[in-house]
């Protein structure tokens, strides 16, 4: 944060260089670098300090977008990644909330065909599906899948997100079966895991997890009479991996 009160006290120095609204978008973009930054130090290395500082700058630059300053979606979208991994560590359902409301806000400014709406839709569907995972709230868990599909929509074969994509929403048609038991999220689930695993070649860094995924959701296929062969060609695939 020192460094931040200083940047903006050098800009607000030269307050009779520039008209105010500039000043003002010159602080508003200092407190949503310096916010980027630490966010970005603290996914590297376990930094307590670094991300409280990271949600201090992104909640005073989206109190500026308020007003109208700045990339307004940018910055609720970057105070809901913030309060959620605060919330992964802590638990603080506070936290979680906030995220919620402003990944809700961010997608709001970024309608159907905007280029940077798949990202946050996945953003707001992940914290939805921390929110079922924590209070049950099966209503949530519902609109992640939805949103999850949304995004999926928007990322055609050859996209580079597709592969995650289809991972985020197989792992949520799991979920809802695991609580449900219903046989066609089941089945959904194998569809998209299957789909993702078809996107990672031997080799690939994300080819293990997508095995086992997928090897979750075909065991739990298979007891429930699920084809005895697709599970076998899974296992084998499966045991290759340490």
């Amino acid at each position: 944060m020192q460094e931040t009160e200083e940047t903006v006290r050098s800009f607000r120095s030269e307050g009779d260089l520039h008209p105010p609204h500039y000043d003002t978008f010159r602080v508003w973009i200092a407190f949503t670098t310096r916010g980027e930054e630490l966010f970005l130090r603290c996914q590297k290395i376990t930094d307590d300090a670094s991300l409280q500082d990271a949600i201090k700058c992104s909640q005073v630059a989206a109190a500026m977008s308020s007003q109208g300053v700045g990339d307004a979606a940018h910055i609720f979208d970057m105070l809901g990644n913030t309060l959620f991994t605060r919330f992964q560590q802590v638990g603080d359902p506070i936290d979680l909330r906030y995220s919620i409301i402003n990944h809700r806000r961010a997608l709001d400014l970024r309608p159907p065909g905007h280029k940077l709406r798949h990202g946050s839709l996945v953003n707001l569907a992940n914290a939805l599906k921390a929110r079922f995972e924590r209070f049950g709230d099966h209503e949530y868990l519902d609109n992640a899948i939805l949103k999850f599909r949304e995004a999926l929509d928007l990322t055609p074969p050859g996209h580079n997100y597709r592969h995650s994509t289809l991972s985020n929403l197989g792992s949520a048609f799991f979920t809802r079966f695991q609580q449900s038991g219903d046989r066609v999220d089941l089945d959904h689930a194998i569809m998209k895991y299957q789909g993702g695993l078809n996107l990672t070649p031997v080799g690939h860094a994300g080819r293990c997890v997508s095995l086992m995924n997928l090897a979750n959701a075909l065991v739990s296929r298979f007891l429930q009479g699920g084809n005895r062969v697709e599970f076998r060609q899974c296992h084998t695939q499966v045991s290759k991996y340490p």
